[in-house]
Order: C-alpha cells, then sequence, then structure tokens
C-alpha cells in the first residue's frame, strides 16, 4: 500500500511545484511567498518522509491562501468593471480557478 501512496504524494509535490512556478512566472517583483515543495526524491526515504510531509503541507497551504487572496482581487476588478465600464481595467487577473483544474490529473477531477 506504501508504493501506491508514495506514487500519489510524488504527483502531488511534482503538481505543487508546478502551480508554484506558475504564480512566480508573472514578472519582476513577485517574491515567491510560497515556501518550495519537498524533492520527489524525499518521499524515497522513510527517513525524510515527516519532513517531507510537512513540506508539502506548508506549501499546499500557502498555494490556496495566494489563490484566496488573487481570486479575491480577481472579483474585486470584475465588480469595480461592472459597475464603472469606462473605467475598467486593461488587465485581467492574472489567476484562473480554471488553471488549476487544468493541469490535475483525469482521474482526480472526474
Amino acid at each position: 500500500e506504501w508504493p501506491a501512496m508514495r506514487d500519489w504524494l510524488m504527483r502531488l509535490t511534482s503538481a505543487a511545484r508546478r502551480w508554484r512556478e506558475e504564480y512566480f512566472s508573472g514578472g519582476p517583483g513577485l517574491g515567491p511567498s510560497v515556501p518550495p515543495p519537498p524533492a520527489e526524491s524525499a518521499w524515497c526515504c522513510e527517513q525524510q518522509t515527516p519532513q517531507a510531509a510537512k513540506e508539502l503541507c506548508d506549501c499546499l497551504e500557502a498555494i490556496a491562501i495566494e489563490g484566496r487572496q488573487r481570486l479575491s482581487q480577481a472579483r474585486t476588478v470584475h465588480q469595480a468593471s461592472r459597475h464603472n465600464p469606462r473605467h475598467s481595467p486593461q488587465q485581467t487577473a492574472p489567476w484562473s480557478p480554471l488553471g488549476f483544474q487544468a493541469q490535475l490529473p483525469a482521474d482526480l477531477t472526474a
């Protein structure tokens, strides 16, 4: 049972790494407020598993917080543009909740 769980944790770690990279590919001045996930290889060493689990949880929690903040900002921009269409912002919000879903494996989104 552990090999299957380890494979899933490695996949989740890889996805967290991609999400984190996407957050900070938006341009200069965007410092990484999301801690990095553990290396995928950390799941292969039993002694590293507790620390890897903590690092993955910290990373995913920070991704969720960052995502919630960006979603809130996007909603604010959208509401402002609906109330004042002449002064709608030129830029759209850099984050889309569907962007994350598109990256998930099909068996997780079904």
